[in-house]
């Protein structure tokens, strides 16, 4: 099952279940992926690009939350971590750094590479990895 048909079926469960913030949140994800899909002319975006549209509404929640603890609204912190809880459902597992740092080692001793920038260190990574490990790398400023 892609992740947008994933998205399409929780959307039902959360109706039926009446979870207004569930569903709000991936009724938010599923207009970015049509946004995405017109703006480039793509009948069907694949679970790449699905990924990349969740990944910029998870950092759109975390850019307000220093502003609602300026002002002192909990309410609102809550209701933001509960999406971010959401979204963070449809991601693939993060590595943490001590993981990171091991995959770094095995990708700096592979033969046929071609360059990435990870933010703290220049790679050569070969595409196949890059793809495998989309979305799993836990960027640090300590790694």
């Amino acid at each position: 099952m892609s992740l947008k048909e994933r998205l399409f079926d929780d959307l039902k469960t959360a109706m039926k279940e009446k979870d207004a913030i569930k569903k709000e949140v991936i009724q938010m994800v599923r207009a970015g992926v049509l946004q995405v899909e017109k703006d480039n002319k793509i009948e069907s975006l694949d679970d790449s690009g699905v990924l990349t549209v969740i990944s910029k509404e998870i950092k759109k929640l975390k850019d307000v939350l220093p502003d609602f603890e300026k002002a002192g609204r909990q309410d609102l912190i809550d209701e933001v971590n509960k999406k971010v809880e959401v979204l963070d459902a449809y991601l693939p597992e993060q590595m943490n750094p001590a993981a990171s740092r091991s995959f770094s080692i095995c990708i700096r001793t592979s033969k046929r590479s071609m360059p990435i920038y990870i933010p703290a260190a220049s790679l050569n990574v070969p595409l196949s990895l890059k793809i495998s490990m989309l979305g799993r790398l836990y960027f640090s400023p300590s790694i």
